[in-house]
């Protein structure tokens, strides 16, 4: 999934350049920028099965977008070839040092590891949702 949002990025990728430039001067830009990493990490992490909520959660998120995403970026920032060979390079790089991080990392984490549960543990979502009123509910409901 990461490596198919750079790949949809590109045609963009001049812009993004620039405006990764002006972030460190910028806070608004880059509060903006950080929070669609995040939301990109998160969506990233929550495909591949691990947990992201919770506190553990956004660690969870912080830590692959430091470790994975931002290194990436930077290598794709400057990756002009047709088939970004060396951003997949780097993202293979950074994804077998995350999971080496987490191998070790994994006898401190106790009960609150990453695995988000399975798919027969979570009971299914009601298919009603209008609460039997025939509208749906709201935040006072």
């Amino acid at each position: 999934m990461v490596m198919a949002r750079f790949d949809a990025a590109t045609p963009w990728r001049a812009a993004i350049r620039e405006l990764a430039r002006s972030a460190p001067t910028n806070p608004v830009l880059a509060a903006t920028a950080g929070q669609a990493l995040m939301t990109m990490s998160a969506r990233a992490l929550r495909l591949a099965g691990v947990r992201v909520s919770g506190p553990f959660g956004f660690a969870r998120v912080n830590a692959f977008m430091l470790t994975v995403v931002l290194p990436t970026a930077r290598i794709w920032l400057q990756d002009e070839s047709a088939d970004l060979s060396k951003t997949m390079a780097a993202l293979n790089e950074s994804l077998d040092r995350a999971e080496r991080l987490m191998d070790y990392s994994r006898p401190f984490c106790g009960p609150f590891g990453g695995s988000a549960p399975s798919a027969e543990s979570v009971p299914p979502a009601p298919s009603d949702t209008t609460n039997g009123s025939g509208k749906s509910p709201t935040l006072s409901q």
